[in-house]
């Protein structure tokens, strides 16, 4: 006795469970342990921990760079010569203002050399 919108609702939610830890995953937690100098475990822990505190803010950001990104296929992929790089300038930002940013530590990497 499922309905459709059960199904549909059940659907929605697993989707926006799988964008959640994917954003998590692959989104931030790389960068914290590179760049936070943390564990590859603690790096997960802590995107999990702050993602979870913002996550309409970093849904809206993600939605965001979709659509950029469909916006510059549309124009025959010559639009991806502005979303690619605004896509990385807003993560980054987003990085930045959701887990600071240990300036002396990023410039102890050598990332430009």
């Amino acid at each position: 006795i499922h309905s459709f919108e059960a199904k549909v609702v059940a659907a929605a939610s697993q989707v926006i469970l799988f964008v959640y830890f994917l954003v998590c995953l692959a989104g931030f937690a790389p960068a914290l342990a590179v760049a936070g100098g943390l564990s590859p475990l603690r790096a997960v822990r802590r995107a999990i921990s702050v993602i979870t505190r913002h996550f309409p803010a970093v849904l809206m950001l993600y939605l965001v760079n979709l659509a950029a990104a469909a916006v510059g296929l549309i124009t025959f992929g010559i639009g991806l010569l502005w979303a690619i790089p605004f896509t990385f300038i807003a993560t980054g930002v987003a990085y930045r203002d959701l887990f600071g940013a240990d300036e002396e530590r990023l410039r102890s990497l050598e990332l430009w050399r």
